[in-house]
């Protein structure tokens, strides 16, 4: 996903939402080798530390503004990458935080899809059903 999908490079910067599951961590070890800068959230502090001492480079909680913290760690330019596989819930976070020409690349829902994420994972998905990305678009909107 991180490589075929997305095609991260290893300047860029990369949120990763939920890491405390299987895929995330998968993503943030994928990653941290690469020396791709990564920010990871979760609801579970305990899991933030894991992700701190497995190669992120910064931990939210995900009870903060995840759209507001992302700019802010970037530098106020926004994220190349979001890799997201939580659902509906972090959707809107993900889609505010990707700059102009990024991509999300979702996986799955751990906790389901709004109508908005179900179309786009549709439109976006090439061979599997549960997988998908998404290009930001370059042009003003």
């Amino acid at each position: 996903m991180t490589h075929t999908k997305a095609a991260v490079k290893s300047w860029e910067s990369v949120p990763i939402f939920g890491v405390g599951g299987a895929v995330s961590h998968a993503a943030l070890q994928i990653l941290a080798d690469m020396g791709v800068t990564t920010s990871v959230t979760s609801h579970d502090e305990s899991k933030l530390e894991r992700a701190l001492s497995l190669g992120a480079t910064h931990a939210i909680a995900s009870r903060e503004d995840v759209a507001r913290r992302v700019p802010e760690i970037s530098g106020g330019r926004g994220v190349d990458v979001v890799v997201e596989n939580v659902g509906k819930a972090v959707w809107p976070s993900a889609m505010k935080a990707v700059v102009r020409g990024g991509r999300i690349v979702t996986c799955g829902a751990t906790i389901g899809l709004s109508r908005r994420s179900k179309a786009a994972s549709r439109s976006t998905t090439s061979t599997r059903p549960s997988t998908g990305s998404l290009r930001a678009s370059s042009s003003a909107s």
